[in-house]
């Protein structure tokens, strides 16, 4: 589940986003008792279709989460065990809000939810290396969709290339060599994935096919990276024309 941003922030609102989430059909008038079952009952017959111990709960996006919400998760591990079953619960923030509302829950008055959450602590950076680089830039070059019997994705953009040989994975030091000058200029920490990503969709969906693998370069690498926002001050808006 991701956690929106609300003006309320209520155990109300957890239990309809994860029922939304799991696909549900609710309406404005259940109640977060009749929602929490629903819920619980979705994970039981799920489990035990699978015959599975143990589920797995991704939130996304916890910095928008109050105290008082984590008593969702701390209710639904309860209500769980109860049956022999267990939830684990892993919850994905932005760096630093999120450290700022776990420190902040410190207290006595959140000891229940420290004994449940929290337990591990993780840090994730964006790409920080040419071999990151590299390793991600081959999965173009290796995935196939459909999974078993498709083309990958470097096949499907530029056939004629591939089939002579060339390799995303082979420009690896010019992606990296671009980005260096905007992390040295900007004081950028890691190249993002969402900045990368559209960076090398751009270069393989438009750039490649329309110029030809043997114009992949600095300038067009730069002109993908500015694209993709990785510095929002480069992105041009466009302009509009008020005499029409």
């Amino acid at each position: 589940m991701t956690m929106p941003l609300r003006d309320q922030k209520t155990v109300l609102s957890v239990y309809r986003q994860l029922c939304w989430a799991a696909g549900l059909n609710i309406n404005g008038r259940h109640t977060a008792d009749e929602l929490a079952v629903r819920y619980l009952h979705l994970i039981s017959d799920v489990m035990a279709e699978h015959e599975l111990e143990q589920a797995l709960l991704v939130v996304d996006e916890c910095q928008r989460l109050s105290p008082l919400q984590f008593n969702v998760f701390a209710e639904l591990y309860d209500r769980l065990r109860s049956i022999q079953k267990t939830l684990m619960t892993v919850f994905v923030g932005n760096d630093p809000e999120t450290w700022r509302l776990i420190d902040g829950m410190d207290s006595d008055q959140y000891a229940h939810i420290h004994g449940r959450f929290f337990l591990h602590r993780r840090a994730f950076s964006g790409i920080q290396s040419a071999k990151e680089v590299r390793y991600c830039l081959a999965q173009y070059d290796a995935l196939r969709y459909p999974e078993k019997s498709g083309r990958t994705y470097v096949e499907a953009f530029v056939p004629q290339a591939a089939a002579a040989g060339f390799r995303l994975a082979s420009a690896s030091d010019l992606f990296w060599r671009v980005f260096r000058g905007y992390q040295q200029r900007f004081k950028i920490g890691s190249w993002g994935m969402q900045s990368f990503s559209i960076t090398t969709n751009t270069l393989l969906s438009d750039f490649l096919p329309r110029y030809g693998v043997d114009e992949l370069g600095e300038a067009m690498i730069d002109e993908a990276i500015r694209l993709s926002g990785l510095v929002p001050s480069l992105v041009t808006r466009p302009t509009i024309d008020k005499s029409r």
